[in-house]
């Protein structure tokens, strides 16, 4: 059992080789993210931040107040908890019992407001003695997290042809890009946004947690490509049920665009970016039975 500080469990993810879902030959990696502290990406983005304020002078003891209700907050809790940080997270009034337990449980105060309202609730609170307003999806070090995780897939692969990446705030697809311009010039990068219901009576319609569908500028991202909610569900049930990999919806959609980029005769090694596990996902996924 190693005695390091348990915010080493953030980064130097498994990359792991797909057998069962490409095709015979090909080379298709996942970057399993849901290895992190926190169970996602995001803690990479949430433990640079801190980084950055505790250089500025934020120390220990400090306040971070932020309007995310999704990964993003969870993280933000997470590696809070571990480098002393309080946190105080504004979140949807509809948010779920199961999210607001698990928020909780890193000792985030969870404050509930309408959508529209949640940022000026955060930056009001942010005011008060002692209090940081965070923005993950913004910062100007959010970015860093995407570097590592394309430093690290270089180093286990050496230059990857295709990089597979979903994009959400768009933080982690910049740090990719950049990180892989500089690396692997000759790497093609693509990011998966979600694509328009094909049915929009399918129940599956637009439902893709942690997706963009109009990102800003994302530098050094050769394409992006849609993808359907039910073709991204439908692989991350493939994922768990063929490959033994739990992930997230999103990360479905990641590998659903790595799949067709295969079909299309990309050349490997791919390496596709998984973003989170799939645990946190049960309570979506009772929506969607008709998945087979």
């Amino acid at each position: 059992m190693s005695g390091a500080p348990a915010i080493s469990l953030v980064g130097a993810t498994p990359l792991v080789r797909l057998h069962r879902l490409p095709p015979p030959g090909a080379q298709l990696w996942a970057k399993c993210e849901h290895w992190n502290l926190g169970g996602s990406m995001h803690d990479r983005v949430a433990n640079a931040v801190i980084t950055r304020l505790a250089a500025s002078g934020v120390g220990a003891g400090a306040t971070l107040v932020a309007c995310h209700a999704g990964n993003l907050g969870l993280s933000l809790a997470v590696v809070g908890a571990r480098r002393g940080y309080r946190c105080t997270l504004v979140v949807p009034s509809e948010i779920s019992k199961k999210r607001l337990a698990l928020l909780r449980a890193y000792r985030a105060e969870v404050v509930m407001a309408p959508p529209d309202e949640m940022r000026e609730v955060a930056v009001t609170r942010a005011a008060s003695p002692g209090g940081v307003f965070v923005d993950l999806g913004t910062d100007p070090a959010g970015h860093l997290g995407g570097v590592e995780i394309a430093r690290e897939i270089v180093e286990a692969l050496g230059p990857p042809a295709v990089v597979v990446v979903g994009v959400g705030t768009g933080q982690t697809a910049r740090g990719v890009g950049a990180e892989l311009a500089d690396r692997a010039p000759g790497c093609r990068v693509v990011g998966v946004v979600r694509g328009p219901a094909d049915d929009p009576g399918d129940p599956l319609a637009g439902v893709i947690q942690g997706l963009s569908v109009a990102p800003g500028a994302l530098p050094n991202i050769s394409e992006l490509r849609p993808i359907g909610a039910r073709a991204a569900w439908q692989v991350a049930h493939d994922l768990s049920r063929r490959e033994g990999i739990l992930a997230g919806h999103s990360s479905g959609g990641v590998v659903a665009v790595a799949l067709q980029l295969l079909a299309e005769g990309a050349p490997g090694p791919v390496a596709a970016i998984l973003a989170d596990t799939g645990e946190r996902h049960f309570a979506v996924n009772e929506r969607f039975r008709s998945v087979p």
